[in-house]
């Protein structure tokens, strides 16, 4: 869909949302932050149904917590996804002197290690915290690098949101295009960085089984595909949210591809590897965590549509 064919309730929507994206850029970061949380408390209060099923997801990971203490993880998980947007409306704006300032890069590293073999490779990433940081503190120092990204169904928003992501020379891949299909051949020959985020339900005959959080899920294969074809390894990485305004962005393990091994049975080998690492990320930093992803469903909920 392009701009000429937005509705003239999507052209309403982008005016709202560029207002918004204005008066967060100007604030200072921390103003900027204390806006959107009574928009969180609010929203938090009325969304009973939300509420509901965030505590079934949690109950069935951390069973040994009180009800209060799910409530807390629910509700400063719903502060941070607010904390989460504002980041990533405030993009544009942001430079390498803003992380440096608030993002801790103790791992980045492992990237240049690998890049100085010769190869390039793969981060994976779940939604946890600002995960679209993990993307900028890489693209601020200077790698070649790439990113999957989901359409939005506003195309107005969609654009700006192209608009403001390539202003870091990163190259924004939708996940439907064709350019998706060679992206393991320019990983290999830049030794670019291509950052994914698969902790959501693949289709059944895409995804890898994997286990996550306690639940027999689907992770897509695009990671370890990607990683097969590039002759690279994958990352895993979290971005964690250590305060308001403070963030850190570590590598949590490491995974080559086998070529001895067969295709798929090396793709489900780093798939589950992927899955396990994350697992820790999510049990290690619950407040952190996207529990309201409607992609991700327990056994017994009820499938959203695709």
């Amino acid at each position: 869909m392009t701009a000429r064919a937005a509705t003239f309730a999507q052209r309403l929507a982008f005016q709202c949302f560029r207002a918004i994206a204005w008066w967060l850029g100007v604030l200072p970061y921390r103003a900027a932050l204390a806006f959107a949380w009574p928009f969180a408390a609010l929203s938090w209060a009325i969304l009973l149904p939300i509420r509901r099923r965030t505590d079934r997801r949690i109950r069935s990971v951390f069973p040994e917590k009180t009800p209060r203490e799910r409530r807390r993880i629910a509700w400063r998980a719903w502060r941070n996804l607010f904390f989460t947007g504002v980041d990533s409306i405030r993009i544009p704006r942001l430079g390498a002197a803003w992380i440096e300032r608030y993002v801790e890069t103790p791992d980045l590293g492992i990237v240049r290690r690998i890049q100085a073999s010769g190869k390039g490779v793969v981060i994976a990433v779940p939604h946890l915290g600002s995960w679209e940081i993990a993307g900028l503190a890489l693209a601020t120092r200077g790698f070649p690098f790439y990113v999957m990204f989901r359409a939005q169904r506003n195309p107005l928003i969609n654009d700006w949101l192209l608009r403001s992501r390539g202003t870091f020379g990163l190259e924004i891949i939708e996940q439907r295009s064709r350019r998706a299909a060679t992206i393991a051949r320019d990983v290999a020959k830049d030794r670019a960085v291509f950052v994914v985020l698969p902790d959501i339900r693949a289709k059944e005959r895409t995804g890898i089984p994997v286990k996550f959080l306690g639940a027999d899920t689907l992770f897509p294969c695009a990671p370890a595909h990607c990683a097969r074809e590039a002759a690279c390894p994958v990352v895993t990485a979290e971005v964690v949210r250590t305060g308001w305004t403070r963030h850190a962005w570590r590598a949590t393990g490491e995974i080559a591809p086998d070529p001895a091994n067969a295709r798929d049975e090396d793709a489900r080998r780093i798939t589950a590897f992927v899955a396990e690492k994350f697992d820790a990320s999510v049990r290690a930093h619950p407040e952190c965590y996207f529990w309201f992803n409607s992609r991700w469903v327990l056994p017994g909920e009820k499938k959203d549509r695709k």
